[in-house]
């Protein structure tokens, strides 16, 4: 069983926002409680080759000197999507020129639903067929109003952070709801009227991370858990707000202001009537780097169920269905691949016998929560590869089974 507190280090996702924010911003930046993650470190380092002087101590990250330059090498973004979204729309609205590129995973993923709108606001570069590398150059920059036709936050922090090189803000309509850090943190600084001067920012702790612990408590018998200052932000709850409507014993409580993000505590007690339930179409979004682990849950559900309109997991870290269901087949798992997402039939008999065959660390980590619900134990084998998003995963697991 899992029982204890946890704190988590701060959410990768508002971390990548707010060095960002910091690379443009005169004075010294003070960032609490980051994510310590290989994908923060990326754009650190490629911040760093653009002139600002960015690093982590303790338990912050420092910043004491904006970009300014053009980089003399290639700007190497690993596998983080993130970093080379947002930073393409970042470094062309500050006029500087560069060359983006990733590892072989990232040079897979498409670059041209943030090029698309990028173009629009006068963006000229040259381009792996819309994928990296890619080359920018410097522009005159506008802004532009846009509708966004994918559900992507990147897309619309690429614009928005583009447009602080802008005379005026671009406008974007955005249908679906996704992930909105960037305009929550933009807002924060015109509401204390900072405007870009030197701050003092504080993270929650990364709610994707809580996930995986939460999956493990709903699903383990006698488990109790608490996970302390997490992020309360409804963009990204679908997860959570799923689980309670398949009967899980969950309690937010504790919700506070953070730097005009919200934080709450979620204790999670195992209860054994979880019930599959339809997800709703307006949650996927919200839940789409928690659907793996949410696989997970459902295994040990109560009742079939189907997820659909899903196909974003297609062009994650890896194709995420196809990768999903094979795992959680070599566990004997009812699971059916769908064009856009699975079917799940709670009816066979489980096994710890999942052979993870992946470099995707969000495959890894809920292959690894479904052999810790079966055998209490985790094999601790593949920190390399989850340290992408969740360096501390083995770490906080080993503090909670008793």
């Amino acid at each position: 069983m899992l029982k204890g507190e946890i704190i988590l280090k701060g959410d990768k996702s508002i971390t990548h926002r707010a060095i960002m924010l910091a690379a443009i911003t005169e004075g010294k930046t003070k960032i609490i409680n980051p994510s310590n993650c290989i994908d923060v470190q990326s754009s650190i380092d490629v911040l760093n080759m653009c002139g600002s002087n960015m690093f982590y101590d303790n338990n912050q990250i420092i910043n004491t000197s904006k970009i300014y330059k053009n980089p003399n090498n290639v700007l190497y973004c690993g596998n983080s999507g993130t970093t080379a979204r947002l930073l393409i729309g970042l470094l062309f609205g500050q006029g500087i020129s560069a060359v983006i590129d990733g590892d072989k995973s990232l040079r897979k993923r498409p670059m041209d639903r943030v090029l698309k709108p990028l173009e629009l606001m006068n963006l000229q570069y040259t381009s792996n067929n819309k994928k990296l590398p890619v080359t920018i150059y410097n522009s005159d920059i506008k802004s532009i109003k846009y509708t966004m036709d994918v559900p992507s936050a990147q897309v619309k922090s690429s614009i928005l952070l583009a447009s602080i090189g802008c005379e005026s803000p671009s406008e974007i309509v955005d249908n679906f709801n996704s992930r909105d850090h960037t305009e929550r943190i933009l807002d924060y600084f015109n509401k204390k009227n900072k405007k870009l001067s030197e701050f003092s920012y504080n993270i929650p702790g990364d709610i994707s991370n809580a996930s995986f612990l939460i999956a493990a408590a709903v699903c383990i018998e006698n488990s109790d858990i608490i996970i302390r200052n997490v992020l309360y932000n409804k963009t990204r709850f679908g997860f959570i707000d799923t689980l309670i409507n398949m009967n899980a014993d969950i309690i937010i409580s504790n919700i506070k202001d953070v730097c005009n993000e919200q934080s709450c505590d979620i204790r999670v007690k195992y209860n054994p009537d979880i019930t599959s339930v339809d997800i709703l179409s307006e949650n996927i979004v919200s839940m789409i780097d928690e659907i793996p682990v949410y696989a997970v849950v459902l295994c040990f559900a109560k009742g079939n169920t189907s997820l659909i309109n899903a196909s974003e997991l297609r062009i994650k870290e890896s194709d995420r269905i196809s990768s999903l269901c094979s795992h959680l087949l070599s566990g004997n798992v009812n699971i059916q691949e769908l064009t856009d997402g699975f079917s799940i039939e709670s009816k066979n008999k489980l096994y710890n016998t999942i052979k993870i065959d992946s470099d995707d660390h969000r495959i890894i980590m809920a292959s690894e929560i479904f052999n810790l619900i079966i055998s209490g134990n985790c094999s601790g084998d593949f920190t390399d590869k989850i340290s992408i998003s969740f360096p501390d995963f083995y770490n906080v697991i080993k503090r909670v089974i008793k």
